[in-house]
């Protein structure tokens, strides 16, 4: 046992551990390092027993079987003397043959004493490293334990509520007759009457039909209602289409089937990562005006050469995932496509500078939509060359670029016909007062505004930038920017309704903005109830169920009748409550995505029609 403690120690064997504890592992988190406030008590380890004395081989014959504590003559036929370890057999014999002399008395032998000292100070030995050994082994464990306590998080401006938790209106429960979960309301006492609560369909006499159904095993081939309560019936083209998309390989010419239908065999080939330059020659037509490929990782220099030497006549490119898109492929690009009017690239590494700064002097003045995203090798006279080529662009998107910072922005204002501006995850520092600037030269035409992840900015870009400028804006991404209040919000959309400045807006995205509050959402509620389609109020742990309230029209409120997608996960207050109102006040909500909200239970009140999507009992 000993040596194969040992081997472990030094081979670095670990024993089993929790899935959490491998993950921060891997990113070289330790958990005694994050509660460094409050590090855990470290026992003290008991001191080793001191070895006892061993005999001497000169005075044997004075220490005989009497002078030793518990002796006996009979010692020798001990059972646990003979099994010792074979170490001390081995010291014990040499020692022997050595030492041959005898007492007068003849009771005890110098072979017997010598046997019974090496013995003895082995036993010591093992004993002492055996409890060396337990002491590691109680400290690595306390060490590398899962204890909540070295998990506790640290109040920042990204965790606000880190060491405090907002009791709910409701809790959880289960059902004492069909065990399913319910919410209650927190006002209900536990105890006696905890063990007598009942969901509400056994409330109304229900629940064995619900457990019989529940119960019930699905049948092979038997398919179950989707996330908007209705069985998913393909119809007889969709069921052609993944027919022909799994023998794509096989399939000669697709044949004019129409650009829909060839946009859809297009999603499925490449979701399952089958495009490649033999695939892609199937879409090439030199007729076709657009083009779309949402996968091109199995595409090559030559599938990247085909589409503009089969396709001359393309208005429209979209190419994602084209790591491998090089310069020659843009020089073909801008030698071949002469009607090319919108350019979309994700993740094109490979080009160099000087490549986009021909491909948009090729391009010109006919370039009026430019999206990039992961390109790296962008700068800033590469912008300056696309600004004074381009000057009729109407949407620029410059996603995740690596050198995007505040000295791209008065650049981007020399775009007078700019509708559309993206800059979202730049990978350089953006400040207000840049981005002000910008806005006052071109926030008045402005219809869509994308500041993903620009962490620098503060109150002062919605209050003196987006608000007096920004008047015929109808999309508004601020996700994660983790530095704007909730009141420099409201008073955005208080102003905004009060003055008449903007008419109202279709899609918000202010999702991880951890400052919100209520006031956010109600006052987003008053001013675009009546134009609101898409929300996303993703990860903020402010909101109470008065914000979802005032969405829903509550308490005399102008709900958001054209409310068609809501993004809610991680919100603590979203519960059944908060989900039936939301599904009653708005009559057009088709999707409610609820991730990470586990007050959401089975019983929540679901329209027909609308897509539910995240509840816990839906994905266990």
């Amino acid at each position: 046992m000993m040596t194969r403690q040992i081997y472990n120690a030094r081979s670095r064997i670990r024993g089993p551990t929790s899935a959490l504890t491998n993950f921060l592992r891997e990113r070289g988190i330790r958990p005694r390092n994050l509660n460094y406030r409050n590090p855990p008590a470290q026992p003290q380890p008991p001191p080793p027993p001191p070895p006892p004395p061993a005999a001497s081989l000169d005075d044997g014959a004075e220490n005989d079987g009497s002078g030793l504590p518990g002796a006996d003559p009979d010692d020798n036929n001990d059972p646990q003397i003979e099994s010792s370890a074979a170490a001390s057999r081995r010291r014990s014999t040499r020692l022997s043959s050595n030492t041959t002399a005898t007492s007068t008395n003849g009771t005890v032998t110098l072979q017997y004493t010598a046997r019974r000292a090496a013995t003895t100070a082995a036993t010591a030995a093992a004993a002492a490293a055996t409890a060396a050994t337990a002491t590691r082994k109680r400290k690595k464990r306390e060490a590398s334990s899962d204890s909540d306590d070295n998990f506790l998080p640290i109040n920042s401006a990204t965790t606000p509520r880190a060491n405090r938790s907002r009791a709910g209106r409701t809790r959880v429960e289960f059902c004492s007759l069909c065990r399913c979960r319910f919410t209650v309301g927190a006002e209900k006492a536990g105890g006696a009457e905890k063990e007598n609560l009942v969901c509400p369909a056994c409330a109304k006499g229900d629940g064995e039909a619900k457990k019989k159904v529940q119960r019930r095993r699905r049948g092979k081939g038997e398919r179950m209602a989707g996330e908007d309560g209705f069985i998913p019936v393909p119809s007889l083209q969709d069921v052609c289409i993944k027919l022909i998309a799994r023998y794509i390989e096989d399939v000669e010419a697709l044949g004019d089937i129409g650009e829909i239908n060839m946009d859809k065999i297009c999603k499925i080939i490449c979701k399952n990562r089958q495009l490649n330059n033999h695939v892609a020659r199937l879409f090439l037509n030199p007729l076709e005006t657009q083009m779309s490929f949402y996968d091109c990782t199995g595409l090559d220099t030559i599938g990247f050469f085909n589409i503009a030497q089969f396709c001359p006549n393309l208005h429209t490119l979209k190419l994602n995932f084209c790591g491998r898109l090089s310069d020659a492929v843009t020089d073909k690009y801008a030698s071949h496509l002469h009607h090319l009017r919108s350019l979309t690239l994700s993740g094109p590494f490979l080009v160099t500078a000087p490549a986009w700064g021909r491909l948009f002097t090729a391009l010109g003045a006919r370039l009026e939509y430019l999206t990039l995203e992961h390109s790296p090798r962008l700068d800033l006279p590469t912008l300056d060359i696309l600004v004074t080529s381009c000057p009729n662009l109407r949407e620029l998107r410059l996603m995740r670029v690596a050198k995007l910072d505040d000295e791209w922005l008065p650049h981007i204002a020399r775009l007078t016909k700019l509708e559309t501006l993206d800059i979202s995850h730049p990978g350089g520092s953006i400040t207000s007062g840049p981005l002000i600037s910008l806005l006052e030269a071109r926030g008045s035409g402005l219809r869509e505004l994308g500041l993903h992840g620009c962490a620098g900015l503060t109150d002062e870009a919605l209050t003196e930038g987006v608000l007096p400028t920004c008047v015929r804006l109808q999309t508004l991404c601020i996700a994660e920017c983790e530095t704007l209040s909730s009141s420099a919000a409201a008073k955005l959309f208080t102003e905004w309704r009060t003055n008449g400045l903007n008419p109202g807006l279709v899609c918000v995205d202010i999702a991880r903005c951890t400052l919100f509050k209520d006031e956010v959402l109600e006052a987003l509620a008053k001013h675009s109830a009546r134009t609101l389609r898409e929300l996303s109020v993703n990860s903020l742990e402010e909101l109470t169920a008065k914000g979802f309230e005032a969405l829903a029209g509550e308490k005399g409120a102008e709900p958001c009748v054209e409310l068609r997608e809501v993004d809610a996960g991680f919100c603590r207050a979203v519960d059944d409550e908060v989900v039936g109102k939301l599904m009653k006040g708005c009559a057009m909500l088709s999707v409610l995505r609820v991730w990470g909200n586990h007050k959401v239970t089975e019983c929540a009140y679901r329209r027909k029609g609308v897509q539910l999507i995240g509840r816990q009992c839906d994905t266990l």
